[in-house]
């Protein structure tokens, strides 16, 4: 009866692929260059749409915030008119 356990050595027929060291290239120091230049630019340009959202965000809030007030001063005009002894009326006004 033969065991089929997996061998834990490789065998010896198998080929392994050479490692080419081709050196840096003219390209991969011009590549360098660029990618050293262009990351800061890249870096501000995605924190200023980081900051117009923050913006945009803020505007919306602050004019959700002058809707709601001016809804509230409007209907708190509303009631003093409506009890406003001047007027000879005491209905409320729509």
């Amino acid at each position: 009866m033969k065991t089929k356990a997996i061998p834990l050595r490789r065998s010896r027929a198998v080929v392994r692929p050479a490692v080419v060291d081709q050196g840096r290239r003219w390209v991969d120091g011009v590549r360098d260059g660029l990618s050293t230049t262009i990351a800061p630019a890249r870096h501000l340009w995605l924190a200023g749409l980081g900051g117009a959202t923050l913006t945009v965000r803020a505007a919306q809030r602050a004019w959700a915030e002058l809707v709601a007030e001016g809804v509230a001063t409007e209907a708190s005009f509303r009631r003093m008119l409506a009890r406003s002894p001047e007027r000879g009326e005491t209905h409320p006004i729509a």
